[in-house]
């Protein structure tokens, strides 16, 4: 059960995704609004032509295995949740990421 590691990714990434789906104790998948910088080969451009980057992802005990329509039966490993970010869109994720830092060394001001 990775209940618990589910929720933690959901709570500290909810400002990169927009929309989180629990399907059971140990995968999810999340949308991410993709943008120019997201690989285009995996986007999923739904009928409202909205490019969204849908990814399965389930927690094994040492990696994420992350699964995308586009990616067809191929599956890719990774070792954690940031890498996946910084695989399928590496621009918005370092924004992301940069944005983060900056609130909080506000905060800290």
């Amino acid at each position: 059960m990775r209940t618990k590691e589910i929720k933690t990714i959901e709570k500290e990434f909810k400002d990169f995704y927009t929309n989180f789906i629990h399907i059971d104790s140990n995968i999810f998948c999340i949308h991410i609004n993709a943008n120019d910088d997201t690989k285009s080969e995996f986007l999923n451009i739904n009928q409202n032509n909205d490019n969204i980057l849908a990814l399965v992802i389930k927690l094994h005990s040492n990696c994420f295995e992350v699964t995308n329509q586009t990616l067809g039966e191929q599956t890719k490993f990774f070792d954690s949740i940031e890498q996946i970010f910084n695989y399928f869109c590496p621009i918005s994720f370092k924004k992301f990421i940069t944005k983060n830092i900056e609130s909080k060394l506000m905060s800290h001001s």
